[in-house]
């Protein structure tokens, strides 16, 4: 959710073993997308307000895709980058 926008991502389909830690899992996946589009910080404000609806759509995907991995397993266990199929 941004001011001017709001973005939807359904769960990937997996075998749910655990829920703990899935949606701390989420939000480390979108600040690790954040992150790697220079994102992260106060002096990045006005271009998150302005995220278009692709960039929000990836960046959600990302986090729905760490929170996938991690409760398909026991514990709070999130998966290493290299783990994922979809990374960026």
């Amino acid at each position: 959710l941004t001011a001017n926008l709001q973005a939807r991502r359904p769960a990937q389909a997996v075998s749910v073993i655990d829920t703990i830690g899935a949606g701390d899992s989420l939000m480390a996946g979108v600040l690790h997308s954040l992150s790697k589009r220079n994102m992260l910080g106060p002096q990045f404000r006005h271009v998150l307000q302005d995220l278009g609806p692709d960039d929000l759509g990836s960046i959600l995907e990302f986090g729905v895709a760490v929170a996938s991995v991690t409760v398909s397993r026991a514990g709070a266990d999130p998966p290493l980058i290299s783990e994922l199929a979809l990374s960026m």
